[in-house]
């Protein structure tokens, strides 16, 4: 057999309806939407009365009923996060002094003359823009930050950029995967039946009945707002297909008339409609939550008992199923985060990170659990070559040689998909951070390369960037930033690279810097997470994230375990 050893070139198969989805949206380019900040300052301006959490669910309430939708060429799924593919929403409650800089007064760049990842916005837009910031200005999670954090903290990231938390700043945290199959299995119309019944028994004498209340009130909302959001998607289909001539088409949008009027309200039954509930969750959290790390999962785990079911009842071909995964890579594709010039320039090409995990374990048997569905995604990944979703393989030493044939093949192709995790490595460590042997085994990819349990991760597996190499520098110069002249703290032994005399100076003065800026770390992570806390919860990622979990308890992923 021919050794892997070099990159290959294999032209993707694609069905014509892959291909015209793949060139319509590579035809469109990144962009800035408008809507989402429009309609959040408007609600924000109207209900400044309600608490956080009921001012967050109002407001992607309004959001999804009033944002625009679309439903792309011979799409088979539908789901938007923006008006335009490749277009990103606003985000203004979470920062808006970059784009007061940027897109009003270009410094560095006007966004649509960057020398990389250009952002195209129409100059028209830009008074409207200017009003929305004049709202915002010193009301933002990031003002809050900045009036919250000691100003060691604040130089630290902004002078000496030995520690760095922009990224929490402009977003919420994400970094999960929801429970699919209890979502698909109950549908979004049982957690209403829930927040009803649970609230009905609340002391509503008690602070801690109050806030419950509220939240289970915010829960009811964003559910409900998520099933409109669908049904505005069913009845386009149907206006659709009574304008559509082609017969075939006119039937497919029928199809999905009825699909969206059915999920994610009530449960799934079909491939096709646990993968339109999937898509509906997927850009409902991104919409609420901008963020990183609104994670699949264990896609070939999830969906393989609906395929499986579905081909035996002759509903369903591996053909039709390839072409239906597909059709939602290029749609998870579509979705954007505005960056600021900064946080771009670390990031560079399309870090969305909706990590999609395949093969691994049975969580139960501890057996081999790669199925049909595995191969297909590889072969997924082949033909459509989307940068998201992202894309990571779990192996173990009774993965299948020919899976491991196929993951391989797939790398050769140079697309950067699949990243290999180690189950060997990954479970272990895992349950050395408290996880049971089932849940880690269960684990899948949401960030990075942060393994977490789908429905018991909420977020913030990131923290403040820690630059060990900048760190090393400050300690040659006696804790001086050579490049701002900034000094917070002097090394304990007073050396520098003119006096150090042995490397255990050295080391003695970058253990000191350690300690330092790892106080200033965790001043930053949990001042971050206090105000996301008290302001910024998220109704809608926390009963989808963590469902059970939060209904349970009656509060928000945001909210820590002890009494309110």
């Amino acid at each position: 057999m021919e050794p892997f050893h070099f990159q290959i070139y294999n032209k993707p198969v694609r069905t014509k309806r892959i291909d015209r989805l793949y060139e319509y949206v590579g035809a469109s380019h990144v962009g800035m939407c408008m809507e989402r900040g429009r309609i959040i300052t408007k609600v924000y301006q109207e209900h400044r009365g309600l608490p956080p959490i009921l001012l967050r669910a109002v407001s992607l309430r309004e959001i999804l009923n009033q944002m625009s939708i679309y439903i792309m060429p011979g799409s088979l799924l539908a789901g938007n996060q923006a008006s335009k593919p490749n277009y990103a929403p606003l985000f203004p409650e979470y920062a808006v002094d970059f784009l007061e800089e940027e897109f009003i007064g270009g410094k560095p760049y006007f966004p649509d003359e960057r020398p990389a990842d250009k952002i195209e916005y129409q100059r028209s837009d830009m008074p409207e823009l200017k009003e929305m910031i004049g709202f915002w200005k010193g009301n933002t999670h990031k003002d809050r930050l900045y009036a919250n954090l000691p100003g060691e903290a604040i130089s630290a990231q902004d002078d000496v950029g030995a520690v760095n938390i922009v990224n929490f700043m402009h977003g919420g945290c994400g970094h999960l995967t929801p429970p699919w199959p209890w979502l698909f299995d109950h549908g979004l119309g049982e957690i209403i039946r829930i927040c009803d019944e649970q609230i009905e028994g609340l002391e509503m004498w008690t602070v801690e009945g109050i806030e419950k209340n509220r939240f289970y009130s915010a829960a009811k909302i964003v559910c409900q707002a998520m099933i409109d959001y669908a049904k505005r998607y069913s009845k386009l289909a149907g206006e659709l297909e009574k304008q559509e001539e082609d017969p075939e088409r006119a039937g497919e949008l029928l199809e999905l008339s009825r699909i969206c009027a059915k999920v994610p309200e009530q449960p799934a039954e079909t491939f096709h409609e646990a993968l339109q509930f999937m898509t509906f969750v997927q850009f409902g959290i991104q919409i609420e939550d901008n963020a990183q790390g609104i994670s699949p999962g264990r896609f070939d785990q999830v969906m393989y008992p609906y395929y499986d079911r579905d081909v035996k009842e002759g509903k369903l071909d591996r053909e039709k199923a390839v072409e239906l995964i597909e059709n939602f890579f290029v749609l998870l594709s579509t979705v954007e985060r505005m960056r600021s010039w900064d946080d771009t320039a670390y990031f560079r090409g399309k870090p969305i990170f909706q990590n999609l995990t395949t093969g691994g374990i049975d969580p139960e048997t501890g057996e081999d659990a790669t199925n049909e569905l595995s191969y297909m995604i590889m072969d997924c990944i082949a033909n459509t070559r989307t940068l998201q979703p992202s894309h990571y393989v779990r192996w173990h030493k009774n993965t299948p040689e020919a899976f491991k044939q196929k993951i391989a093949e797939t790398i050769r192709l140079g697309t950067g998909f699949p990243a290999v995790a180690n189950d060997d490595m990954y479970i272990p460590a895992m349950m050395n951070r408290g996880y049971s042997r089932r849940d880690a085994s269960d684990y899948c990819i949401v960030g990075c390369a942060e393994p977490g349990v789908a429905g018991l991760r909420g977020g913030r597996t990131g923290a403040s960037w820690f630059c060990l190499a900048k760190i090393l520098e400050v300690s040659l110069y006696n804790g001086k930033d050579p490049k701002s002249g900034v000094t917070l703290h002097p090394n304990s032994n007073g050396k520098d690279l003119e006096t150090f005399e042995s490397f255990d100076e050295v080391w003695e003065a970058f253990i000191d810097q350690m300690k330092y800026y790892a106080k200033i770390h965790a001043i930053m992570d949990n001042t971050t997470d206090r105000l996301w806390e008290e302001y910024m919860e998220e109704p809608l990622t926390s009963v989808m994230g963590c469902t059970l979990t939060v209904l349970e308890r009656g509060k928000s992923i945001k909210k820590r375990r002890g009494k309110v």
